[in-house]
């Protein structure tokens, strides 16, 4: 499989592309630990990312939602982390797995747990946390084709409060998102990066 999208280098990058690839790398993406890398030797961005610097004008609104996903609801981290997971399994989304299973790994959520996530197995024997098992359900609820059974919908809310429940609709919308737009480009894992779905769908 060929990645689509042209390897965009810094020193390849008009004004705009570097002004979304400096955001990106000097960011709150690039604070704190470096649990997976944003880009490789040469500098080009991993993931989606190096899309979001093709198209500038998206890239940047996509760049500034992701941020705002990530670091601006009210969602604990492993929560948020849980719900991403929820999707990148539900798409099969190797760079998005790969990424926030490291994420979720540093945040020492256990490995039978992500296991269970990766398989869709999952269930509230899985979770130690209530409010957890809530959002993964709702999550995965939300992903999929059939609608949000109103029993789930009212666990979340009864459980986390509206305002978390919204937000994890919009997480799920948003990885959901980034894990179409990888499909379609063709995204490929950093190297030295084992795949965890083996081409599954």
């Amino acid at each position: 499989m060929t990645y689509r999208l042209p390897r965009h280098k810094p020193s390849d990058l008009n004004a705009e592309q570097r002004r979304v690839y400096d955001g990106i790398t000097s960011g709150k993406r690039a604070r704190g630990p470096r649990l997976f890398a944003l880009a490789d030797d040469d500098g080009v961005l991993h993931g989606p990312f190096n899309a979001m610097v093709h198209q500038p004008q998206v890239g940047a609104a996509l760049s500034r939602l992701g941020e705002a996903i990530r670091y601006e609801t009210s969602l604990d981290d492993a929560t948020r982390e849980t719900v991403i997971l929820a999707v990148a399994a539900h798409h099969r989304d190797e760079f998005e797995w790969y990424a926030h299973r490291a994420i979720a790994s540093g945040l020492d959520r256990p490995d039978a747990l992500l296991d269970a996530i990766a398989e869709r197995s999952a269930d509230d024997t899985h979770f130690d946390d209530d409010g957890e098992a809530a959002a993964y359900a709702l999550a995965v609820a939300t992903v999929a084709a059939d609608g949000v059974p109103s029993a789930t919908w009212d666990q979340a809310v009864a459980t986390l409060g509206m305002d978390a429940a919204v937000e994890i609709t919009a997480t799920v919308g948003y990885y959901s998102m980034l894990s179409l737009m990888m499909r379609a480009h063709q995204v490929p894992l950093p190297d030295g990066a084992s795949p965890t779905f083996s081409g599954e769908a």
